[in-house]
């Protein structure tokens, strides 16, 4: 049964508010078609419909967006199978340079959760996750002759402390795992690479808002690249990861990791960070600073893998 109401007519001589506007297109029969050709069979037109203007009407600022990237996003999140409810997709006003000018225009991101759902329905890996290790976390991460291990026991029962470390798992229907550690400066250089930030260079949108959401995406993106993705469902995915790749100036980016290479200049040299930046990083993470004595990171590795295999923890989405 069709339960979507009709868009507002507009009255003669009476302008639509931004919002009717954009119900109007997307209520629309042209619109519905695009969507019915993208969406899987399992996800209905007028569902998705509702959610991107339930997303839309939630978020006014993309009220003001550039409308044709509002609805091309719209199509994009259709294709990838996904909604755009805050939890397995989101849509988002970015910043984009035309010509000498930034423009605001919409951006689809894809979620965690959505990506790896994504994993589930393809069958292609059995599992995908990734999160974030704080200071109180039980935490440790080995390599061996048999491959790559990971133990990851939360905090359950009180203030988990600051960030510490990120990291992606997948693990193969073939019984393969591939795991990926970041480091918070590693996070940090990836932030820094956004291109959602204001005039003066600081964070917006995302960064800003969802920093655990963005860092866990940042290691399933490097992560990605380390998977045997060959198949078209191993395409698709790979697809929905990649999609953030809008957001990021990725030549910097690859300027930054050339740059890796050359010696590095004294920290004296170093230049300030951005001071709203400095202060997202502070406020998610806390002072980089050597673990005390005792606390899990300042152990040393084994010197010995353990003699049974570890019983994972439990897939935290």
């Amino acid at each position: 049964m069709n339960d979507t109401k009709p868009a507002p007519a507009a009255q003669p001589g009476k302008q639509l508010k931004p919002i009717e506007e954009i119900r109007s297109v997307l209520m629309s029969p042209a619109m519905a078609e695009q969507l019915r050709a993208a969406l899987p069979a399992h996800i209905s037109v007028d569902k998705f419909r509702r959610v991107a203007v339930t997303a839309i009407m939630q978020n006014p600022r993309l009220q003001n967006v550039d409308r044709a990237s509002l609805y091309q996003e719209c199509v994009k999140c259709a294709q990838d199978g996904l909604v755009p409810d805050g939890r397995e997709a989101a849509l988002i006003d970015a910043n984009k340079k035309v010509g000498d000018k930034w423009i605001k225009v919409a951006r689809y991101m894809p979620m965690v959760w959505g990506i790896a759902k994504k994993v589930r329905n393809s069958g292609e890996l059995a599992m995908l996750t990734a999160n974030v290790v704080y200071d109180k976390d039980t935490f440790s991460y080995w390599v061996d002759d048999e491959g790559e291990h990971i133990t990851h026991r939360p905090l359950l029962d009180g203030e988990r402390g600051q960030p510490r470390l990120v990291y992606a798992l997948a693990k193969t229907k073939g019984g393969e795992v591939y795991i990926e550690v970041m480091t918070l400066e590693q996070i940090r250089n990836v932030m820094a690479m956004s291109t959602n930030k204001d005039k003066d260079g600081n964070p917006v949108g995302p960064w800003e808002d969802w920093w655990p959401e963005m860092a866990r995406k940042s290691a399933i993106r490097r992560l990605s690249k380390r998977l045997p993705m060959s198949t078209d469902k191993e395409d698709e995915i790979r697809r929905v990861i990649e999609r953030d790749d809008e957001l990021y100036n990725l030549n910097k980016a690859r300027d930054m990791g050339a740059a890796q290479v050359e010696p590095a200049a004294p920290a004296t040299d170093k230049p300030k960070r951005p001071r709203r930046l400095q202060q997202v990083v502070d406020k998610q993470a806390g002072a980089v600073t050597d673990p005390p004595p005792g606390h899990p990171a300042a152990e040393p590795p084994p010197e010995e893998p353990p003699s049974e295999k570890q019983t994972p923890p439990p897939e935290i989405i």
